[in-house]
């Protein structure tokens, strides 16, 4: 059993590496040469597990692709890594599916449709969003569990993952309603809910909400056909700081002490520009977060101007660079812009 360096709980994430299991493959065995680049060949003792946000195969009522599609991709990391599951819509509910995935020990009150445990100090919440588990009973649970965790004096961080989105930017039709107007507003009254992690668009996605700091992340180009920006009817969401349509994976790395989390994702590229392991995206998620910026003063101009017209505020102060701003152009009518500068 590998003994955890102390003072960090690392986990890797994947989705949606279903039906090319040629490339699931390929992905797992990258994740797997990156960590024994970055830890080296004892890489288990510095990893606590690894998470898929689900659709893990085709079709969740054909038993032999559970070890075509699933088993053997993850074959290359699951003797040394526990691998966790949030279930997926190709998964169907299927018995096979909770004959594999045995949950029990930290079921909800519904069973191991939706579960929850808990690793050093941070808590994870695996919640079902497909649409026979769209109930009451699991915004209750998730309630009371955050609630649980609220007053729990070892739990300093709570990650949730569902498979569906509240919204993907390159493929729009997997926005669900039920994550954004029920389980967001939920994770939003938690001062420990940090992130909220899902698949089932075919991208690597995140971002954080325009008004509360809970952090989005879309992960679900581990293996199944990439959606592409030239094939999908977009919408460039201002959630979304980055998106790429790129195979990948994630590394999660919570540092307790100082209170910080550190993601990477590194891409296989996509058809048109294949890649190995490379790093497309980095960012940290403060616990403590710093103080907030000094508001900016406007610098008016007169009412006759001469297009174009270049506006003017006074200098950003804070203490972290800049990663967002939002731009009031006028009062009557209001008018405003939201830009990502991160």
């Amino acid at each position: 059993e590998p003994v955890y360096e102390e003072g960090h709980i690392r986990f890797l994430v994947f989705g949606d590496n279903r039906t090319d299991y040629v490339k699931a493959t390929e992905i797992v065995a990258a994740a797997k040469g990156k960590l024994i680049e970055l830890y080296g060949a004892y890489f288990d003792q510095y990893i606590n597990f690894s998470f898929n946000v689900g659709d893990i195969l085709t079709n969740g009522n054909e038993l032999s692709q559970y070890q075509t599609e699933y088993f053997e991709p993850i074959a290359e990391l699951s003797p040394y890594i526990p691998f966790m599951v949030s279930i997926g819509n190709h998964e169907d509910e299927s018995p096979y599916y909770y004959q594999y995935m045995k949950y029990e020990d930290f079921a909800g009150p519904e069973g191991e449709s939706y579960y929850a445990f808990q690793v050093g100090r941070i808590l994870v919440i695996a919640l079902n969003s497909n649409s026979q588990w769209r109930n009451d009973a699991q915004i209750d649970w998730l309630q009371s569990t955050l609630d649980a965790a609220e007053s729990d004096d070892n739990i300093d961080w709570v990650f949730a993952f569902c498979h569906h989105p509240p919204l993907s930017s390159v493929w729009t039709p997997g926005n669900n309603a039920y994550v954004s107007d029920r389980i967001i507003p939920v994770l939003t009254e938690s001062p420990k809910a940090s992130f909220l992690v899902n698949g089932h668009s075919h991208s690597y996605e995140r971002g954080a909400l325009t008004n509360d700091p809970l952090r989005l992340v879309l992960i679900g180009g581990s293996g199944g056909p990439l959606d592409r920006w030239s094939k999908n009817e977009y919408i460039n969401y201002p959630e979304h700081h980055r998106a790429f349509d790129h195979y990948h994976w994630a590394l999660f790395d919570v540092d307790i002490e100082s209170g910080i989390c550190t993601v990477q994702t590194f891409s296989q590229g996509h058809p048109d520009y294949p890649m190995v392991n490379v790093k497309i995206d980095s960012f940290t998620h403060k616990l403590y977060p710093s103080a907030p910026p000094q508001k900016p003063a406007g610098i008016s101009h007169p009412d006759s101007i001469i297009l174009p017209v270049k506006l003017e505020a006074s200098a950003y102060n804070g203490a972290e660079p800049i990663l967002s701003s939002q731009i009031q152009i006028s009062d009557s009518p209001e008018f405003h812009s939201y830009q990502d500068c991160h």
